[in-house]
């Protein structure tokens, strides 16, 4: 890194080295940062939340029409 540069990260529900390996699958992200933007927020983070997500473009990828892995799909 250097000045000026953005830097993309995650913070995550737990720690994945400290957990045992079953827990590993339920660990979620509570807040991404792509491009120094704040693109998704959980508690304790929701007031950073970015609000709505425009819409997927071009409309016609199928996760504009079955959701992500975020959704279960």
């Amino acid at each position: 890194m250097a000045p000026g540069q953005y830097a993309d990260f995650v913070v995550l529900s737990a720690d994945y080295l400290s957990v045992p390996d079953e827990q590993i699958p339920a660990i979620e992200s509570v807040l991404t940062v792509t491009g120094g933007e704040v693109v998704y927020s959980a508690a304790p983070f929701e007031a950073l939340s970015p609000g709505q997500l425009s819409p997927v473009c071009p409309a016609w990828p199928p996760v504009a029409l079955f959701g992500g892995c975020q959704h279960g799909s």
